[in-house]
């Protein structure tokens, strides 16, 4: 650990400016060209304290005891949504589990650890040095120099807390069904870094949210794939709607070999012990492998014996409810419903779903036909008849697209979930 004259005239020359001890005052007054900021020793030696114990986790993330943050990157729109914008969080708090969250700005002891970290790493170089982008905000900022820091990295982190004992992969796993939490209540999107960006890239914009206020979103009840989330976190946060279909029909596509080769066993288990069959019958031999022939027809790119669109269609049977399926589009879309029931898609000659006229084992059909075309359309593009996507010209016909495998994902993250205990 450094200590606190070399955490500061680090921290200090990071900003453009400088620092001094007063002794008077117990404090480090910290000056740049458009600030003053003034720290007290007491907190700041606590703070390093705090950086001596702390433990580097997965990701972009550090731990303490019984307590996880997880620096996150926001993807949701040009600017912060309010939520989370300087000085502002949004706080969930589970009594029953003892877990509480924290999306906002980085906590004054995380900011320890990471200029520790940096100071160790060794000397600064000239892109390190203050932006004339951050130097803008600096003059509006009044407090200590962890008030400072935050302005300079404009970091955004995740705080996991747990009254309990609780590992750092468990904490881990309650941040990614927090983000999942937000995304799908407020269309928050935030993703967890896979390392430390001290310069995040410039965010992108979402489609419409849920109107749902921070109020009542409620802290996560369930445990979720992180795959499934972080390509949930893809599609909800990316403007280029090619991205976000496939990163929704990623997540159904998770599934497909599980759920597919279930169906292939159960179908010739229910063949070879019907009482009609015999092993010892030509006959009955040569409809078994014609059963497994159908049964595996059509295969995927990677040589998996396993027919994607009847996948599609036993995923969406296994884990999605119509009715709420039909409910979900609508709190995205209210025109959604009548426009699938009533238009093809033109560029992938995908079918119309029939929602509230047919059974629902001919909606899941023609949905899953509906889907896989349009899946089709966008990975294949040779130079033939066959049906293809053109990004620029065919982008907003497929944005309609979009209500529909959002709502599919979240049914199938959330029936796939288990209960965090």
């Amino acid at each position: 650990m450094i200590d606190a004259k070399a955490f500061m005239e680090f921290a200090s020359t990071l900003m453009g400016g400088s620092t001094e001890f007063v002794e008077s005052k117990k404090e480090w007054h910290t000056r740049g060209q458009d600030y003053e900021l003034r720290t007290s020793d007491d907190h700041l030696q606590l703070m390093l304290e705090f950086a001596d114990v702390a433990t580097a986790g997965p990701g972009a993330s550090v731990s303490w005891h019984q307590s996880l943050e997880i620096l996150v990157r926001e993807e949701s729109a040009g600017i912060r949504p309010p939520a989370i914008r300087r000085g502002k969080s949004i706080e969930l708090h589970d009594s029953a589990s003892g877990y509480s969250y924290r999306l906002g700005e980085p906590t004054d002891k995380f900011l320890s650890w990471r200029i520790c970290e940096l100071a160790q790493d060794g000397a600064l170089n000239q892109e390190e040095l203050m932006t004339l982008g951050v130097r803008t905000y600096m003059g509006e900022i009044k407090g200590s120099i962890f008030d400072g820091l935050r302005v300079y990295f404009r970091y955004i982190s995740l705080q996991v807390a747990s009254k309990n004992p609780a590992s750092v992969k468990k904490m881990s796993e309650l941040g990614d069904a927090a983000l999942f939490q937000l995304a799908y209540n407020m269309n928050i999107a935030c993703a967890p870094m896979a390392e430390f960006d001290d310069f995040p890239a410039r965010r992108t914009r979402t489609t419409r949210r849920r109107r749902v206020a921070l109020e009542d979103v409620e802290p996560p009840r369930l445990a979720y794939s992180r795959d499934l989330v972080h390509h949930y976190l893809l599609a909800v946060s990316s403007r280029e709607p090619m991205v976000s279909f496939l990163s929704y029909y990623h997540i159904a596509e998770h599934f497909f070999e599980q759920i597919y080769n279930e169906e292939v066993r159960s179908q010739i288990r229910k063949k070879i012990q019907a009482p009609s069959f015999s092993a010892n019958r030509e006959l009955d031999i040569a409809q078994l492998v014609k059963l497994v022939s159908k049964l595996t027809r059509e295969q995927r790119d990677d040589a998996t014996p396993v027919n994607e669109q009847k996948a599609l269609e036993l995923v969406v049977s296994r884990y999605v409810d119509i009715a709420e399926l039909t409910e979900s589009i609508s709190s995205l879309d209210g025109s959604a419903i009548a426009y699938y029931k009533s238009n093809k898609i033109d560029f992938s000659e995908g079918d119309v779903i029939p929602f509230g006229e047919a059974e629902n084992t001919k909606i899941v059909t023609s949905l899953a036909r509906r889907v896989y075309k349009t899946r089709n359309a966008i990975v294949h593009s040779k130079n033939n008849d066959l049906p293809r996507y053109r990004p620029f010209d065919h982008a907003n016909r497929l944005r309609r697209e979009l209500p529909l495998l959002r709502s599919l994902s979240e049914a199938i993250i959330i029936s796939s979930s288990d209960p965090i205990t």
